[in-house]
């Protein structure tokens, strides 16, 4: 799963839970953003989430994300 975010006009993409970017500094910031303890094993799209919670905290916006499939009646 990935995400892409755009913060003060730079692109950014995390896929499973590490950020790249054109811009060192920025990827820098996403990296100290990421919670410490791991994304939860419960969550079907933390990718997803961490991006949320980047752009939640600097501003800007998710561009596109990979989300995942969900089969009914499957507890997660």
């Amino acid at each position: 799963m990935s995400a892409i975010i755009k913060v003060s006009g730079f692109k950014a993409t995390i896929t499973d839970g590490q950020w790249t970017s054109d811009n060192p500094a920025l990827t820098q910031i996403l990296i100290a953003l990421l919670p410490t303890w791991g994304p939860s094993g419960s969550d079907p799209n933390p990718d997803l989430h961490i991006a949320q919670n980047a752009v939640k905290q600097l501003g800007g916006i998710v561009l596109e994300y990979d989300e995942t499939e969900f089969e009914e009646g499957t507890v997660y």
